[in-house]
């Protein structure tokens, strides 16, 4: 499953985590995201089915300009974008 930004989503620790139902994983992560964003995440803000799931992880709701643009643009990934960088 591959996100809109290219990354692979079953390599992703939110995603793994959500999908293991592991809450200590989750807690650690919303721990780490916290203090390295400087922005607060909760445990079930690290809730993840991938970004063109209707279950999206904190990161992406909270910091991610990525999903939003590719679902304007309604575009599978990035690379398919008129206005990705290596097309111009």
């Amino acid at each position: 499953m591959i996100a809109y930004c290219g990354l692979d989503c079953n390599e992703c620790r939110a995603f793994k985590a959500t999908q293991a139902e592991d809450i200590e994983r989750k807690r650690q992560i919303a721990k780490q995201w916290t203090e390295g964003l400087k922005v607060e995440f909760k445990p079930e803000d690290i809730d993840c089915r991938g970004c063109k799931s209707s279950t999206i992880s904190g990161w992406c709701r909270k910091i991610c300009k990525i999903r939003p643009c590719a679902e304007e643009k309604k575009v599978k990934t990035c690379a398919h974008c008129d206005d990705y960088p290596s097309k111009n």
